[in-house]
């Protein structure tokens, strides 16, 4: 039953943004971290070891919601 605890975290964040509007940007992030992005308007970043990174965004007002699932589950 874990492993479907992981699919309703997947279906959860799958369906809070519009994904398949989105590109892959991994040259807006560093430290190993993945982009997926709809330039201008929404940003989201994976941390596979997580840590600290760097988002490169053009000059402008942005929102930031931070979104962390279990690693274990």
């Amino acid at each position: 039953m874990i492993m479907l605890k992981g699919y309703a975290h997947m279906v959860h964040f799958f369906t809070s943004f519009e994904w398949w509007k989105t590109e892959p940007h991994d040259e807006l992030v560093n430290n190993g971290a993945f982009c997926l992005a709809e330039t201008g308007r929404v940003y989201v970043v994976y941390l596979p070891r997580g840590g600290d990174f760097i988002l490169r965004l053009e000059p402008g007002r942005y929102g930031a919601k931070v979104v962390q699932y279990p690693r274990n589950g």
